[in-house]
């Protein structure tokens, strides 16, 4: 107490530390401009116009095997859905 009260030093504010750029921002050039070229016509002159529906190829008959795997894939994903439902309200 029989010291005077001396007033605290103002420490340095590090808060607000200015930091310059690593490079300088460089305005974009602007690119040239391509010109998209289209390719000619196919020549239908002697083409009917119910030929291209006749020469639709379609898929022939499976042997089973996409059936089973898309059922086995089913089962498998109800399977791992109904154990997550487990672990999440257990």
């Amino acid at each position: 107490m029989g010291r005077p009260a001396e007033a605290p030093k103002p420490k340095k504010d590090t808060s607000r530390v200015q930091v310059t750029a690593a490079k300088p921002v460089a305005a974009e050039s602007p690119r040239p401009t391509v010109k998209l070229q289209r390719d000619p016509a196919p020549a239908a002159a002697g083409i009917p116009a119910a030929a291209p529906a006749a020469a639709r190829v379609t898929a022939g008959t499976s042997d089973g095997g996409g059936g089973a795997l898309s059922l086995v894939a089913m089962v498998l994903s109800l399977a791992v859905a109904g154990y997550l439902a487990y672990l999440a309200f257990m």
